[in-house]
């Protein structure tokens, strides 16, 4: 194997590289997740992605998670978008995959990196693919509870800038809704509203 990145990414042999040695070229490719360099990072994107699409059997799947989750949230666009293709790839064919992202808490960072107001709109363009992608794969929509406040709120955005982020985020919490997701907020005002109508019916009698 080469002993740069650069080496490893650009070589033939590391293009037609077994599934054998996989796992050692994404441990490879994590470790790169360190630098700071912005093209590398796309170029680590684009190979994860490149792995996804041609080499990876399902069993070694998982192993990529971690990887295109920390490059999905980075501020460099090419490597978001690569690593979001890479995403909805494995999200698309494995149900190991759907399971893994939500045990492993991506819908709550989701979450808190949508409801931070410093996010930039790639990531949370991204973001908002690979949920709908894990709702059109058939994951219980239960587990995106949390996000009803959030996809609410993205939902009215009406700068022209926010306006795919709007309708990604509106076509999702539709979804939720219709699936009878109602988010925390709207269950407990719900159970209020109940409580009330009981105590001005004793109050009446």
């Amino acid at each position: 194997m080469a002993t740069s990145f650069s080496d490893s990414l650009r070589s033939p042999e590391s293009i037609a590289i077994q599934s054998g040695n996989i796992k050692k070229e994404i441990a490879f490719l994590v470790s790169g997740l360190q630098l700071e360099d912005k093209e590398q990072q796309t170029q680590i994107a684009s190979r994860l992605l490149a792995i996804s699409l041609n080499e990876c059997p399902q069993a070694s799947y998982s192993l990529l998670l971690y990887p295109l989750a920390t490059l999905l949230l980075n501020g460099n666009i090419d490597a978001s978008s690569a690593a979001q293709s890479a995403i909805n790839t494995l999200v698309n064919n494995s149900d190991d995959v759907r399971s893994a992202l939500i045990k492993t808490g991506f819908i709550e960072t989701a979450r808190q990196v949508l409801i931070d107001e410093n996010t930039p709109n790639h990531i949370e363009s991204n973001l908002l693919d690979v949920i709908q992608s894990l709702l059109f794969q058939g994951v219980n929509a239960n587990e995106m509870i949390g996000l009803i406040s959030i996809l609410s709120q993205l939902s009215e955005e009406k700068s022209e800038e926010k306006k795919k982020i709007s309708q990604k985020a509106k076509m999702i919490h539709t979804l939720l809704l219709s699936q009878g997701v109602n988010g925390p907020s709207e269950q407990l005002i719900s159970k209020l509203e109940n409580q009330n109508e009981v105590h001005k019916r004793e109050i009446e009698e």
